[in-house]
């Protein structure tokens, strides 16, 4: 009896260290089990919104892709005015073709809550070495064609109008390689009165050429204001056309 209490004893003295790395082992994988169990159970997971949030590459990927130089004509935008207005009554497709943007959330100066649904039209998408360049419009009869400028990481440099025609007078635009961007102003001249007469049966008699103005698309304008604003094409002294330096070009319509 005594010879089998020193056997079982020198066995377990022989074996302990092997029984305890066992349970080392066992307590180990125990230990990593339930670490991960509980990082899967309690991990943050990104909600169905979260989810669906729409990023930069999708408002891009609604924009038709151009390349520089890109030029919206003054001859385009009186174009598509008439049109419109229905001083030219035309069944051709679109002057300066658009189509409508689902994530326009992304764009600058849309109203989240409006009682008019917000229908933006993407025009074109231009890029250059450093920055995208996004032309749309905030929706037919609200305004001219925007420009909101991003860096290559989808983030908002600035936004800004870039062109318009109204029936007093029409901004044209033009940007080349470098996002120069030119902006030239005319002045409208009707047949008839348009307040009198109105559109139908009336006529652009002439566009006579304002001013011209050049701005650099890269640079933020100077300003005073926490948030930059986009800088603004000075509006022509029609009362004082002898401040035009250059004669005025007349451009029959």
């Amino acid at each position: 009896m005594c010879n089998k209490r020193l056997f079982a004893s020198s066995f377990y003295l022989n074996h302990l260290p092997i029984f305890l790395s066992m349970k080392k082992s066992i307590i180990l994988t125990l230990l990593m089990l339930s670490t991960g169990f509980a990082t899967t159970i309690f991990a943050t997971k990104p909600t169905p919104e979260q989810a669906d949030k729409p990023r930069f590459e999708d408002l891009l990927n609604e924009f038709p892709k151009g390349t520089l130089p890109y030029t919206l004509s003054a001859d385009a935008l009186k174009q598509e005015f008439v049109q419109e207005r229905g001083v030219e009554r035309s069944k051709a497709q679109q002057i300066i073709p658009k189509k409508r943007i689902q994530n326009h959330l992304l764009l600058p100066d849309m109203p989240r809550f409006s009682r008019m649904p917000a229908m933006p039209e993407a025009v074109m998408a231009l890029e250059s070495k450093t920055h995208y360049v996004l032309i749309y419009t905030r929706g037919r009869y609200l305004g001219g064609y925007q420009a909101a400028i991003y860096d290559k990481k989808g983030r908002l440099f600035y936004n800004m109008e870039v062109a318009h025609a109204n029936q007093d007078e029409i901004k044209s635009f033009s940007l080349d390689e470098n996002l120069n961007a030119t902006f030239t102003m005319y002045e409208l001249k009707w047949k008839k009165n348009v307040e009198t007469a109105g559109y139908a049966g009336n006529k652009i008699k002439s566009m006579t050429l304002q001013k011209t103005n050049v701005v650099d698309m890269t640079v933020l304008p100077k300003s005073e204001e926490k948030e930059p604003q986009a800088p603004k094409l000075p509006i022509p002294d029609k009362k004082a056309p002898a401040e035009i330096k250059k004669q005025p070009a007349i451009i029959r319509a």
